[in-house]
């Protein structure tokens, strides 16, 4: 993610890396809702969010939602995931 090369360098790889997690805040209000996320630098690196323009928070958001994307999609596919046929092996004992 190039467009966040500048932030990282202004504030660290590993503290921008953290602020673009998710962070699970509840459950929607009705059974069956999607959880509610945040950025987790909104709520747990307060100082950086502070610190940050509009089109830098713009920037984290768009790291953010390439994640969940990215995450979403992962967890979709290992459910379609199919087994190999191994062509009907057949173990004997000598």
């Amino acid at each position: 993610m190039q467009y966040l090369e500048q932030l990282e360098v202004r504030w660290g790889r590993e503290r921008i890396h953290q602020a673009i997690q998710p962070l699970f805040i509840g459950d929607g209000e009705e059974p069956g809702d999607l959880p509610i996320t945040v950025l987790n630098a909104s709520v747990n690196d307060p100082e950086l969010w502070q610190h940050l323009t509009d089109e830098e928070r713009e920037r984290l958001y768009l790291a953010f939602m390439e994640l969940q994307y990215d995450l979403s999609e992962l967890a979709t596919d290992l459910h379609r995931a199919n087994e190999p046929d191994l062509g009907g092996f057949e173990l004997t004992t000598p």
